[in-house]
């Protein structure tokens, strides 16, 4: 069953409204994440709206943009990589962060700060 990754930003249901207010991303796009800073992760995936170049090199990338309790990037990171290799899923969703209903991988993680869907190209 394939595996994805939910993330919902905004904190109001009538907020979610626009491309980038939340994503569901196939794990197989995922490129990486990592620590910003102590408060924050990044994370990078292939680009939803745009594919790979002719030489198999991607055109841009999209990202997903997490904050977290001070210095507990890694126990969230390590959720994040466990949750994509541990299964079955029921429906194969996986909600990471969802700021409107509150629900999140991990208790460290606080807000889906942004989510950054690139243009069609």
């Amino acid at each position: 069953m394939k595996k994805y990754f939910y993330f919902r930003n905004p904190t109001a249901i009538s907020d979610d409204d626009a491309i980038d207010d939340s994503v569901l991303v196939d794990v197989d796009r995922i490129l990486g994440f990592h620590a910003v800073n102590d408060t924050t992760i990044q994370l990078f995936f292939e680009s939803i709206n745009n594919h790979a170049g002719g030489h198999g090199e991607l055109i841009v990338r999209d990202t997903v943009t997490l904050t977290v309790n001070t210095t507990k990037t890694r126990e969230v990171i390590q959720a994040m990589a466990e949750a994509t290799n541990n299964g079955p899923h029921e429906d194969g969703i996986i909600v990471i962060a969802d700021d409107v209903t509150g629900t999140y991988i991990h208790p460290d993680i606080t807000a889906c700060s942004s989510i950054g869907l690139a243009e069609h190209l």
